[in-house]
């Protein structure tokens, strides 16, 4: 019954939008965290980083999002003395 509930139909659209976003976000994260591993974190140096960041936000990625994959995959090669912080394993259950 298509007219029967109109929040059903709004639901599947949405479904469908948001699966075809999430993976044109996850190939530009991929892309993202491709060139902060080979090239570094700044953006000045590094134009395959410059330009995967431009083509992220213009598909509406969140800036946060992008920052976080940069941080996560070029912050060993920043400064290799430097270790990641431990954080305690607390299981759950």
């Amino acid at each position: 019954m298509s007219g029967h509930s109109k929040w059903a139909t709004t639901k599947h659209q949405k479904g469908a939008k948001d699966a075809a976003r999430a993976k044109v976000f996850a190939k530009l994260i991929r892309q993202i965290e491709v060139a902060a591993r080979e090239g570094g974190s700044d953006m000045t140096a590094n134009a395959s980083l410059r330009t995967m960041y431009t083509k992220a936000r213009d598909s509406s990625v969140p800036i946060d999002t992008i920052e976080r994959a940069i941080f996560v995959k070029a912050w060993p090669s920043a400064n290799p003395e430097c270790r990641r912080p431990e954080y305690p394993h607390q299981p759950f259950g």
